[in-house]
Order: structure tokens, then C-alpha cells, then sequence
């Protein structure tokens, strides 16, 4: 993959690990190389006494990783399979697998991935483009989750053009703070903690956590969700500006209560 991120979680992955265990109870075989098996305790107490060994106690590149005995392309490999989930992927399946969300909640996202680095930075810095990125996101979910035809859809989106948007950093607590609140909104009677939710969202807004790379929450205040679904759902469209990975999602959700 060769993603910056990716590069950045693993090392921190493996930076981490105090014992064998903790390397080999995660890292799963990447299926996509053919039948093999992930890192076994052997390989992975090398790892841990070549990272020891290192000036620093850590590792700080690629090639260090490599330099460990019996560590090969496929075990990169098989780390990335294992580390190399975007965060909004892992947060929405962490929701459903833990049973804070259940079959009766849809929750879906619409992503614009940045062709580069600069594309990415003159998007979500101009107020324009991103406000049009995020409309275009938005037309599409309309079109794919509720068939409206495009005079329908551009009617109910018009509003992100102007629309205040509040604005939530990942250097506080206050981005997932506002995603916490905006799910437990749903309901009166949640079947989840609004904790519980705190701290889904905090794992997400953290998950680029070493360093600290830059995740956004931005709510588009008072936009009305009722153009993607029928289902209850609060008001303000809730938009990630994720740094690491250059892209900004929007979420659709509803909930059939």
C-alpha cells in the first residue's frame, strides 16, 4: 500500500508491544498473498529484541523493521492487512460488533479521497471547495439511498453551500464529544451509555494517535438529513476531515425505532 498512515500505525504498532503475544494475537495472514500464516512468537520476539536494541528503544522507519532477522515482504504484508483499515471502517465495525448500533440502525458513509497532498490541503482549507466537495458527497448519497433524481436532490443540498458549520479539532476531546452527542440524540431510550459512545468516538478521533495527525469534525448545523432517509434521525450532517488518510466523509444514518 505504501500509505504514510500505514507505515506510521504499524511502527507505533510494533513499538508497543511489550511481549510476543501482543504481535501475534493481532496480526492476522493477508489472504490476498496466497495460503501462509501470520507472525509466529519466534519472529515476533525477534522483532521486539531488535527494536530494544536500537539506539532509541523504537522504531522509527520501514527499513529497521526489514533489518529483523527472517522479516520479509509478506510479513509487511501481513501487517498492513492488519493495521491498514481506514478509521471510519473500523469505527463503524467496532459500533455493530460491540452492539451499540443493531440491525434496525443504518449507518453509512461517502468518501472523497485527495488525488494528492496539495489537492487535499486547497480542499478542506477553501471554504468553496469544501463546501462543493461536501454537496457532491451528499448528492450522491441522496441519489444511491433514497433514488431522488437530480432537481430533487440538488434542492435538498443547496443548504451546504451556506449552511454554519461548527467546527471540532482532535487536539481536545471536543470532535468526539460532538459525534457522541449527535448519536445519542437519536434516541431517548438508547440501549448504549452515552460513555460508551464517548468512548467509540474517542477511539476514532485518536486512531492516528502517534503523532497526533489532524482529524475534523465538522457539523454542517441544521442541514436536514430527511433527503438520504425516512428514518428518525437528528439534525446536522456530521463530516470527517481525516489528515492522515486525505479524505473527508460524510455519514448517513437513520434509525428505525
Amino acid at each position: 500500500m505504501n500509505n504514510p498512515w500505514i507505515t506510521h500505525r504499524i511502527l507505533e504498532f510494533l513499538n508497543r508491544a511489550q511481549k510476543p503475544r501482543d504481535i501475534v494475537r493481532f496480526v492476522q495472514d493477508d489472504p490476498s498473498d496466497g495460503p501462509g500464516k501470520a507472525i509466529g512468537p519466534v519472529l515476533a520476539k525477534r522483532i521486539i529484541d531488535h527494536r530494544n536494541s536500537l539506539t532509541f528503544g523504537r522504531f522509527t522507519t520501514q527499513k529497521e523493521v526489514f533489518a529483523v532477522k527472517g522479516f520479509g515482504p509478506d510479513k509487511w504484508d501481513d501487517l498492513e492487512f492488519s493495521l491498514g483499515v481506514p478509521a471510519i471502517d473500523a469505527f463503524e465495525k467496532s459500533l455493530f460488533e460491540k452492539q451499540y448500533l443493531l440491525e434496525n440502525w443504518t449507518l453509512l458513509h461517502y468518501d472523497w479521497k485527495a488525488n494528492s497532498q496539495e489537492e487535499f490541503q486547497q480542499t478542506v482549507q477553501d471554504d468553496k471547495a469544501f463546501r462543493h466537495t461536501v454537496r457532491a458527497l451528499a448528492d450522491r448519497a441522496a441519489a444511491e439511498t433514497a433514488g431522488h433524481n437530480a432537481d430533487t436532490t440538488a434542492a435538498h443540498t443547496e443548504p451546504l453551500l451556506h449552511l454554519y458549520i461548527d467546527s471540532y479539532h482532535n487536539s481536545s476531546q471536543q470532535a468526539a464529544l460532538a459525534f457522541a452527542l449527535w448519536f445519542y440524540l437519536f434516541s431517548a431510550d438508547n440501549w448504549f451509555s452515552f460513555d460508551e459512545m464517548l468512548a467509540e468516538t474517542n477511539t476514532l478521533f485518536t486512531y492516528h494517535a502517534v503523532p497526533l495527525w489532524d482529524m475534523e469534525l465538522r457539523l454542517f448545523k441544521g442541514f436536514d438529513n430527511r433527503v438520504f432517509t425516512n428514518l428518525i434521525c437528528p439534525p446536522d450532517l456530521p463530516v470527517l476531515v481525516n489528515y492522515p488518510e486525505e479524505t473527508i466523509s460524510i455519514w448517513v444514518s437513520g434509525l428505525a425505532d
